[in-house]
């Protein structure tokens, strides 16, 4: 059932959302499958493979059960990464200055230290973030483009994408910070876009695991342009499969973000690195 508050929703980020006249319009008229100008077979004519060591998989096989999985379910998790990956993560991590991201307070503008192998909290905010280290490490940049590029490419069915990084450390907050994110919903930062996600540290039930509704970026588009973000014990999820992502330091999956998902208030500390490809960059 839509009230007000759902109808004038996306006229209100639209009208009031920060950002370039194209992005506002972009955040409006992307709710709408037709403006996404989603491509039926985008795997027709792929241009590059990734490199081997991010799968046991052929690298064109690879790429094929990745479009399947994200076209099917919005997600692949049928990746396994190089041990030495992981390393390197966590020494970019270890001589690295966090941010803090608590969106409740924006007055702690400090830097911060993170041990990725004793995860402690440094401040007083219980989010904290790198922006963009592919851009100071070739290596990482490498890793993206090679490895993950061809993938992002072939759904987005674009030759040309752009590219962001972020690593998050996350800390129990004691059920007091406010975070949509802790809420499902989809995200709206193009037309068409791709986000890989990768575990630095373990993540169980406790630790803000990601959560994402099955094939949520497929279907209920009226439903969706209204509903952007989803009321605790919506009853949209009723009968749906949530897919939660658990597993040690390593665990890593592709995932079209257009899906219902959130991550998980957490208990205990999380560390993750994603990377994200877009077809326009604002």
């Amino acid at each position: 059932m839509l009230n007000l508050s759902n109808i004038i929703e996306p006229f209100k980020e639209f009208i009031f959302a920060s950002g370039s006249f194209n992005y506002r319009k972009m955040r409006l008229l992307g709710r709408i499958p037709r403006f996404r100008k989603y491509t039926p077979n985008p795997m027709e004519h792929p241009t590059s493979s990734p490199n081997e060591p991010i799968s046991g998989l052929h690298p064109l096989t690879f790429v094929e059960k990745a479009i399947t999985g994200l076209r099917q379910y919005g997600y692949y998790d049928g990746i396994a990464v190089d041990c030495t990956l992981l390393d390197h993560l966590h020494e970019i991590v270890k001589s690295s200055q966090f941010t803090p991201r608590d969106i409740s307070n924006h007055r702690d503008q400090n830097l911060y230290n993170i041990d990725p192998l004793n995860l402690q909290n440094p401040g007083g905010a219980y989010l904290y973030a790198l922006l963009n280290p592919h851009l100071k490490h070739p290596w990482l940049h490498s890793f993206i483009s090679q490895s993950l590029g061809p993938v992002a490419k072939a759904y987005l069915n674009s030759e040309t994408v752009s590219v962001s990084s972020q690593i998050w450390a996350s800390f129990d907050d004691g059920g007091r910070a406010y975070n949509p994110d802790f809420g499902f919903h989809y995200d709206l930062d193009d037309y068409r876009f791709l986000k890989f996600f990768l575990y630095l540290s373990n993540v169980d039930s406790g630790s803000g695991p990601h959560q994402v509704v099955e094939s949520s970026h497929q279907h209920d588009h009226f439903f969706r342009f209204f509903n952007r973000r989803l009321r605790e014990h919506s009853r949209y999820l009723d009968g749906k499969t949530i897919k939660t992502f658990v597993g040690n330091a390593g665990t890593c999956f592709f995932e079209d973000t257009l899906c219902y998902h959130r991550g998980v208030r957490p208990e205990e500390p999380r560390l993750v690195f994603q990377a994200e490809f877009c077809i326009n960059d604002y």
